[in-house]
């Protein structure tokens, strides 16, 4: 199962588990909120008593990093465990991270379940805490899988390959496509005010995936959503679409820039997916427009092509911070975002434009660097 742990005794790769959704203040249709929840290792093969930090020193430990993106108030709090104070499932997702003060684990996460509290309130802003902001959020969230995206041949092909050869650089499964939660966040300042955030699972908009690797693709291309509408601006109950890649590395060979595509309208799925056919092509331009980070994603699949534009404002995205298993701190720009809106436009294979869709909170990313 891909979803479960791949780095149990590694001493030089990272594994995490990503999700993000979208809730509302006491219920408020009208205040809506995009979080995110990540459950992170590195170098568990160390087996150090002590969370280390780059990068003086090779880093082991477990993350949690949550936030949420806002105008002018996008939050990422970082905690930092000892990789021996967890409990984690090399079969299947279930993951513990941090035990409170009578043994039980603050942090877990599950297929059916989310649950934990991130308290950074007092810390300070360094290179140590990987820029931790300072505050406090807590969730309870059931889950619901949905819709999943395997970008390779399969999860036995996708296994074998990892477990003999690990030839990724960066390996990538989306288990969640879609994702719907329901429960409630509670954000907490550094001043002591607290606001809580109700999530349903028909209005949550959810993502869930994960990576692992040696390292992290440069450049660094991620876009999705799950809240799409036709233009009557009518929900479509099961379409949603992910993007990612970038520039591929496949036991240390460059791949050039590529992306890996899928797109669900509802009824049918479509891949632009070059692990699965060398014809797919994919193309992106990513720029600073105005106030706005803008993509512009092309893929060609097998019997249709796709167009993806999308825009996320740069006062509602952060600068999300990760250091790669030798300790280096490379995408100092890594901008990320959750209320991404844009279309998806569905084209036939000789370029007749077939339908046009419209999505909002969508998650996006994107981060190069040019040396490290």
């Amino acid at each position: 199962m891909m979803n479960a742990w791949q780095i149990k005794d590694a001493t030089d790769e990272y594994d995490w588990w990503w999700h993000n959704m979208t809730g509302f203040e006491n219920g408020d249709p009208s205040k809506p909120r995009s979080f995110f929840m990540e459950y992170f290792t590195i170098n568990p093969g160390i087996k150090s008593k002590k969370p280390i930090v780059g990068p003086t020193q090779t880093p082991c430990y477990a993350m949690m990093k949550v936030g949420f993106w806002d105008k002018n108030n996008s939050k990422q709090y970082n905690q930092f465990y000892s990789i021996l104070d967890t409990r984690i499932s090399t079969k299947t997702f279930n993951v513990k991270i941090g035990r409170d003060s009578n043994g039980g684990w603050i942090n877990t996460a599950n297929n059916k379940r989310l649950k934990g509290k991130v308290d950074t309130i007092g810390t300070k802003k360094t290179r140590k805490t990987l820029f931790s902001d300072q505050g406090s959020m807590s969730w309870d969230l059931k889950v619901k899988k949905v819709k999943h995206f395997n970008p390779m041949k399969g999860e036995k092909f996708l296994n074998w390959i990892t477990k003999k050869v690990e030839p990724f650089q960066m390996a990538w499964l989306v288990h969640g496509v879609m994702t719907e939660y329901e429960g409630e966040i509670i954000l907490r300042d550094k001043t002591g005010k607290s606001k809580r955030y109700v999530l349903t699972f028909n209005t949550s908009c959810g993502y869930q995936d994960k990576n692992w690797g040696r390292d992290f693709t440069n450049p660094w291309v991620w876009l999705q959503s799950s809240c799409i509408t036709s233009e009557n601006k009518r929900e479509i109950k099961g379409a949603c679409f992910v993007v990612g890649g970038g520039d591929p590395r496949v036991n240390d060979i460059n791949l050039g820039k590529k992306l890996l595509i899928y797109f669900n309208d509802g009824k049918r799925k479509y891949e632009c997916n070059f692990t699965k056919n060398l014809f797919n092509s994919t193309s992106f331009k990513i720029r600073k427009s105005g106030k706005k980070l803008t993509w512009n994603v092309q893929g060609d699949c097998e019997n249709h092509k796709l167009k993806i534009t999308a825009a996320c404002p740069l006062d509602e995205m952060l600068k999300v911070k990760y250091e790669n298993p030798s300790g280096k701190y490379c995408h100092k720009n890594l901008l990320n975002g959750g209320t991404a809106t844009g279309t998806v436009e569905l084209y036939s294979k000789g370029g007749k434009l077939l339908k046009t869709f419209y999505f909002s909170r969508g998650g996006s990313e994107y981060g190069k660097y040019s040396s490290c």
